[in-house]
């Protein structure tokens, strides 16, 4: 049997994951989950106990909003909001981060 139309399980995945929905909620994890990091190397703790400190994360219309679980720590973030906007699109596979929103 002689095999025609190959096509590469990774050409097969990117275009499933093309599909409008699924892009997006899997942009919104990556940020969430870069926005985490970034609070994690920031903090010097686990990624765990980072995560504890970003008590909810909002992505609509390339704004992430953070509700931050303290005044504290919010400021501490609010201080450094320049650095942090380039910081994390960085770690996105392309920037889809125009503004950052602590609460």
């Amino acid at each position: 049997m002689k095999r025609q139309n190959l096509v590469l399980i990774g050409d097969l995945l990117r275009e499933f994951t093309a599909q409008k929905p699924l892009d997006e909620g899997l942009m919104r994890c990556r940020v969430f989950d870069a926005w985490d990091a970034i609070v994690a190397e920031r903090t010097g703790n686990t990624p765990e106990a980072a995560a504890a400190l970003t008590l909810r994360k909002f992505y609509k219309d390339r704004t992430l909003t953070c509700k931050m679980s303290s005044s504290m720590v919010r400021m501490h973030f609010q201080m450094q909001l320049e650095q942090l906007l380039p910081l994390l699109n960085s770690r996105l596979p392309e920037p889809v981060v125009d503004k950052i929103v602590l609460q």
